[in-house]
Order: structure tokens, then sequence, then C-alpha cells
């Protein structure tokens, strides 16, 4: 499987959970999302229920990505108000993730 086809199979899993988490937040039954993701999403019905058994988890982690992006940019974003170089950026990405310097300069790019 090559990098593109995985980056679009994880933006579809990202969409399915997306559509379950508006789905539940609205008080839609479980009956009723299983009938939006086999009939909307074309899933079977054994995908569904996986999906509806994950989707709790996977919101959770999604969420842990976004308030770790959050944090991210903000860091970024105040070191460069006040004219920080970017060793000073991974540095602090370092001391506040416990990166690596590898890992630092990947999320700082």
């Amino acid at each position: 499987m090559t990098l593109e086809m995985r980056d679009r199979e994880k933006r579809k899993e990202g969409e399915i959970y997306g559509i379950i988490d508006v789905c539940r937040k609205n008080n839609f039954s479980e009956e009723s999302i299983m009938k939006i993701l086999q009939e909307g999403e074309k899933l079977s019905e054994e995908s569904a229920k996986i999906y509806l058994e994950e989707a709790e988890e996977a919101l959770k982690r999604i969420d842990d990505y976004r308030v770790f992006v959050k944090n991210l940019c903000e860091i970024i974003s105040d070191m460069k108000k006040i004219n920080a170089g970017d060793d000073a950026i991974i540095l602090k990405l370092q001391d506040k993730f416990h990166f690596d310097k590898d890992d630092a300069e990947f999320y700082y790019d």
C-alpha cells in the first residue's frame, strides 16, 4: 500500500468517525447511524458495527491530537512573536513535548 493510499484510507476513517460523532451528539439511534453508514458511506454491516464499536476510542485519540496540534501551534506562534530563531523553537518543542531533536524538527517543519 502506498503512502497516498494509506493517507486516503485514514481520511476516510476520520470522515466516518466524524459522522458517528455528529450523529451521537444529535441523539441519533445506533440503528439510524448504522443505516447512514451502510447506505450513505457504502459500508458493510460488519464494517459499520466495527466503526461504531471503535468510535469512542478513535474520537478520543482525534481530540487528543487536536489538543496536541493546538498546543504545538501556540508555542511556535508565541516563540515567533518574540523573534526566536528556529533552534530556540526546536529546543522549546523538545522541552515541552519531550521530543528528541528529529521529532521536534519534524513537527516544527
